[in-house]
């Protein structure tokens, strides 16, 4: 099975109304640019084509007008969770920009969530900042709820559960709960980014 393409059809076929975003759109290109250039120089887990298969990736590339990068290393798409779809759907349910591109960036979004590091590293970014960035524009009635920093793949699993009528913390309020500081910590990734050089001596923080 195809699993990128129905990704995307997944979405396609589960229209609503657009929110609004306060923020412009002259960072997204820039943001989606670092993904790429990680992706090709093995940083973080994303596939070359950022999850979204060929002929959306290259959809995408030209709707942005960014120049696609020639060579690099090729790796698998991460294992689908199986919360896949559910993150997927919360992500677009909540999107402020157009359509097609909220489908690009939940896909990518989601993909990410599948790496072992925190999700702003595992996209490919270099701090979390750029991902909140690219939240807030891209999902903001979601991204804005996040009053607490919490970090942000905790966050999208817990506004899933929460939707589902699940429980994530075992304590009535986050602050009294014993995992406060893995949710709510700073956010120090296994291998940090410093000008496109990786550092792998970095202590693992858990996400």
């Amino acid at each position: 099975m195809n699993h990128q393409k129905n990704n995307y059809l997944f979405l396609k076929s589960r229209s609503k109304p657009l929110g609004q975003s306060p923020r412009p759109l002259f960072f997204l290109d820039d943001l989606i640019r670092r993904m790429i250039s990680s992706a090709h120089k093995g940083w973080g887990v994303m596939p070359l084509d950022l999850g979204l298969g060929p002929r959306e990736f290259h959809a995408m590339v030209r709707h942005f007008q960014i120049d696609p990068v020639r060579h690099g290393v090729e790796r698998t798409v991460p294992e689908r969770l199986p919360e896949h779809e559910g993150l997927l759907q919360l992500l677009y349910d909540h999107r402020s920009v157009a359509d097609r591109e909220a489908r690009w960036m939940a896909t990518i979004v989601v993909t990410g969530c599948s790496g072992p590091d925190h999700l702003w590293s595992d996209l490919g970014l270099e701090h979390r900042e750029q991902l909140s960035r690219l939240l807030l524009h891209v999902f903001y009635p979601l991204a804005s709820s996040n009053t607490l920093n919490m970090k942000w793949k905790k966050f999208l699993y817990r506004q899933l559960c929460q939707r589902e009528g699940l429980s994530l913390c075992p304590s009535p309020s986050c602050r009294e709960c014993s995992d406060f500081p893995q949710c709510f910590g700073h956010e120090h990734p296994s291998r940090t980014w410093n000008r496109g050089a990786a550092c792998n001596d970095a202590p693992s923080v858990p996400i």
